[in-house]
């Protein structure tokens, strides 16, 4: 689709307790993507108040859990909606899932998790659509606070 790579940046908070999440983009663009308790939020810029329910919501809603579930694990474990195969290189381990229902085949071909062999936490993600456009989410510099 883009004739050059587009690289954002931004900030993600994940807090595992609370099922929350806070994935911020800063550069080349400002939007903010929240949910605390199933509960949806959108920014479009800094200025902007939060909205909910808006058009999308659910859509939005689908992909925080699939991310959620990504970090937590459930991910690996949802036969229901995915295939997976697991691939281990040295300390390594990469988790890549296919999708089953035709809803989801609309949009994504495959999804591969990369996991750090030493702290076992995703930090790597490449996704791949249905049209062949490929998506790379590196998670950097993490945090990790207990």
């Amino acid at each position: 689709m883009l004739k050059e790579p587009l690289v954002s940046e931004g900030n993600m908070e994940y807090a595992a307790a609370s099922n929350y999440i806070k994935w911020e983009y800063v550069t080349p663009f400002y939007s903010c993507f929240e949910m605390k308790n199933n509960k949806v939020s959108v920014k479009q810029s800094k200025d902007a108040k939060k909205s909910t329910g808006t058009p999308g919501a659910k859509m939005f809603q689908g992909l925080a859990q699939f991310m959620l579930n990504s970090f937590n694990g459930k991910g690996l474990t949802d036969k229901k909606n995915f295939n997976y195969q697991v691939y281990r290189s040295g300390n390594a381990v990469s988790a890549w899932l296919t999708p089953k229902k035709a809803m989801m085949k609309k949009a994504l071909k495959m999804m591969k998790m990369y996991f750090n062999g030493k702290t076992q936490m995703v930090d790597k993600i490449e996704i791949i659509g249905a049209n062949g456009d490929i998506t790379t989410i590196e998670f950097l510099n993490m945090k990790i606070e207990k």
